[in-house]
């Protein structure tokens, strides 16, 4: 499933409910560079999955993601899940709802938004 939605970058909307993943073992870059996608509506089994490396790359338009049913058991990577680096105007807020893993075997950075405004009000 690697790249499967990748760099769609006119994709607004995507609903892939009824997708069978109970067989997938890789989603790394699945979302990958989706800039503008708003609305995505999933329902991945991933009790297999080993790698999500980059899935959510730069999807800097989600505002809302739930991915509280993912099991994780089996994920040995997360790097750079949820890496967002965009100029000021394109920053905004993420809603997560976040599973728990009891394995982070290799987790390098699995949520990162820099929001220029932010990091400046921190500053001060």
């Amino acid at each position: 499933m690697n790249w499967m939605f990748a760099r769609c970058e006119s994709l607004k909307v995507l609903n892939i409910l009824n997708f069978d993943t109970s067989n997938v073992t890789e989603m790394m870059c699945v979302f990958s560079g989706c800039y503008f996608l708003k609305e995505l509506k999933f329902n991945f089994v991933t009790k297999n999955v080993t790698n999500m490396r980059n899935m959510f790359y730069k999807c800097k338009s989600l505002t809302e993601l739930d991915v509280s049913n993912f099991d994780t058991t089996c994920v040995s990577n997360f790097s750079d899940m949820f890496y967002v680096q965009e100029k000021q105007e394109y920053s905004k807020e993420l809603i997560l709802i976040i599973f728990l893993s009891d394995k982070y075997a290799y987790l390098k950075i699995l949520f990162l938004v820099i929001n220029k405004s932010q990091k400046s009000k921190r500053q001060k």
